[in-house]
């Protein structure tokens, strides 16, 4: 019996080393498995968090852009503002300067000078209408009917301020040569 004790014996030995052993391959099986799934989960929550930082990033970037497309957006319309009211402070001034020019006495030189250039411009030899402002008309118009025989005097706006309008009936051709328009030919050229 002693025989079958220690056979029983070195069976269970046996047995047991290789419960042992099965366990301890099973334990690092299990760990692997473990470990893979940590590794996935880790790898996983990495590329959604790259993922989500590449995202967060992108609209980032896309506010950014918009922000600074506004604020472009903002400080041109700013910038239109000033200029359109630099333009406007300029023909302002240049108005009331030229409507003090109108009543000097070297104005009547000047429309004189204009009315001629203008009907030269034309080489007027035909039917001519001059229109010039309508206080140019009360002022001037005795002597520039007696001056110019060949052309018809009319009166036109104020708004002119002064200078003159030839047309050409016969040709059909027509001159703006009034200070008005001379002022805003110029103020459309101010380039900033």
């Amino acid at each position: 019996m002693i025989d079958i004790d220690r056979k029983i014996s070195k069976i269970e030995k046996s047995c047991l080393e290789m419960a042992r052993q099965e366990s301890k391959l099973l334990e690092e099986e299990n760990n692997a498995i473990i470990n893979e799934k940590k590794a996935n989960l880790v790898n996983n929550y990495k590329d959604e968090l790259s993922e989500k930082y590449l995202k967060d990033i992108d609209n980032l970037k896309k506010e950014f852009n918009k922000n600074v497309f506004n604020y472009e957006i903002q400080e041109r319309k700013k910038l239109n503002e000033l200029k359109e009211k630099l333009v406007n402070k300029i023909k302002q001034d240049v108005e009331n300067e030229m409507l003090e020019f109108v009543n000097l006495s070297t104005y009547k030189n000047f429309l004189a000078d204009n009315i001629k250039g203008t009907l030269e411009m034309i080489e007027a030899s035909a039917e001519c209408m001059v229109y010039v402002t309508e206080n140019d008309y009360n002022r001037f118009g005795n002597k520039l009917v007696s001056k110019y025989k060949n052309v018809k005097l009319d009166k036109t706006s104020n708004s002119s301020i002064g200078g003159c309008i030839v047309f050409d009936v016969t040709n059909k051709v027509v001159i703006n040569n009034t200070i008005r328009n001379s002022i805003d030919e110029r103020i459309s050229k101010i380039e900033f």
